[in-house]
């Protein structure tokens, strides 16, 4: 790519709506949380237990991208339905890798 390092530069920051930023804090946020869990002991890296909480983490901040978005593009109902279902499995399908390296 000649004009920049990701897809993400080919979009200025001027088109984005006024909101879109805020998923960069929610995914900050998630990755923050998700590291305090595991620096303070309390996900357990020897059961089944540690694995389900870094999932529900992951899929808690997906929900919370998928209704953010469905807020700030003032989706109707079934909007909204999909944005959650395609934020679900999207999440998924991003966390299959992860689940192959194990």
């Amino acid at each position: 790519m000649a004009d920049g390092y990701c897809l993400v530069r080919l979009v200025s920051h001027t088109d984005w709506a006024a909101g879109t930023n805020l998923m960069q804090y929610i995914v900050l946020i998630a990755v923050i949380g998700i590291l305090l869990l595991q620096l303070t002991g309390s996900i357990p890296l020897d059961s089944v237990g540690g694995s389900m909480v870094i999932a529900l983490a992951f899929f808690a901040a997906a929900l919370v991208v998928a209704i953010h978005e469905a807020w700030t593009k003032k989706r109707g109902v079934l909007g909204w339905i999909v944005n959650i279902v395609v934020s679900f499995v999207g999440a998924f399908l991003a966390a299959l890798p992860a689940a192959w390296l194990w």
